[in-house]
This record gives structure tokens, sequence and C-alpha cells, in this order.
């Protein structure tokens, strides 16, 4: 039994770039995020005053910047791959992905 996969182009330096800008950008969004959801926590146990109104918005900024940055790379990645950034975000319209959400690879005899 032989499968055929999908031909996969070369990452391309801007979208190698976007990537790592987002990597950086999530990981500063999940550590606001712990030191958020450890504020709750603290405040919920009594043993703190509620989280700052300040700290709530620079986790949402962070939080922001971060899908922005992801968009951005998705938009890069599906540039050097000659598709749309729309075509990534739905399982039946990538043309590896169908509605088993995995992988579709066709059998060759």
């Amino acid at each position: 039994m032989m499968f055929i996969g999908l031909t996969l182009r070369p990452v391309t330096e801007p979208s190698r770039k976007a990537y790592e800008e987002w990597k950086e950008a999530d990981a500063a969004a999940r550590v606001a995020e712990q030191d958020l959801a450890l504020a709750w926590e603290h405040y919920f146990s009594r043993k703190d005053h509620a989280p700052s109104h300040a700290l709530i918005l620079e986790v949402s900024r962070r939080r922001a910047v971060a899908n922005d940055r992801l968009s951005r790379a998705m938009s890069a990645l599906a540039s050097s791959a000659g598709t749309r950034p729309g075509d990534f975000t739905h399982s039946g319209s990538h043309p590896g992905l169908g509605k088993e959400k995995g992988p579709r690879f066709t059998e060759a005899e």
C-alpha cells in the first residue's frame, strides 16, 4: 500500500520571520496571562486585591499583538504557498484536510 502526500514548498524568509515574531509575542502574552490568572487566584482565595485594571489592559494588549502577528504569519505563509490566508482556517477548504479533521491521503495501487 502506498500513499501520496502533499508537495510542500520551502519556507520563505518572510514567513519564517513572521512566525518567529508571532512566537515571541505569543510567549509574552502567555506570561502576562499567567500573571493575571495568578492574580485572580489570589483574589478569589482572599489573599490579595483584585487584579489591577492596568494588568488586565496589558494582558489584553499583549494578546491582541500576538493575534495580529499570527494573522501576519498566516498571510506570509499563505503568500509563500500561493494560497490565501483563509485557506488554512477551515479544514474543508485546505487540499490536505477533509471533514475528518486530519490529513487526507489518496491510496495509490
